[in-house]
């Protein structure tokens, strides 16, 4: 009961006493500080979301290319699978394989670690030749420098 009544006599004395602002100047400026400091820091994070998305777009971009590419055979990949398979059917006796690949014999013809072997090889042979081309462009921009 007796805070009850403290509380009505603390609220009869707040209404009739107006309220005395100390150092309103310091205040304004503290107030007005903080909106500026705010408005720059809200300016930044939204520059800082924007190329987040930016280049979250981007790396998904790069990623579905890498998958594309991945996915499709290069030509020169293309060109020693075709010559694997070529010098394996030479091997058997065929004169190509696609000859052969209507019977259900020519599929069980040709082992599968020979096919691997030999696409193996021709892919080692396509990356020596790259090498060597690229060990040429190199000794070759170290000359014209």
């Amino acid at each position: 009961m007796e805070d009850k009544r403290t509380y009505e006599e603390l609220v009869g004395y707040l209404g009739r006493v107006s309220p005395v602002l100390e150092g309103a100047e310091a205040l304004a400026q503290n107030v007005m500080a903080q909106i500026e400091y705010i408005a720059r820091h809200k300016t930044r994070c939204m520059s800082l979301r924007l190329t987040g998305r930016l280049s979250g777009a981007a790396a998904c971009l790069l990623l579905c290319l890498l998958m594309h590419e991945a996915a499709q055979l290069t030509p020169a990949r293309q060109d020693a699978t075709k010559a694997a398979a070529t010098l394996l059917a030479r091997q058997a006796g065929r004169d190509t394989p696609d000859a052969e690949q209507s019977g259900a014999s020519a599929s069980a013809a040709i082992d599968k670690t020979k096919v691997a072997g030999a696409i193996k090889e021709k892919l080692s042979e396509y990356s020596r030749k790259e090498q060597r081309y690229a060990a040429y462009l190199s000794t070759r921009s170290k000359n014209t420098r």
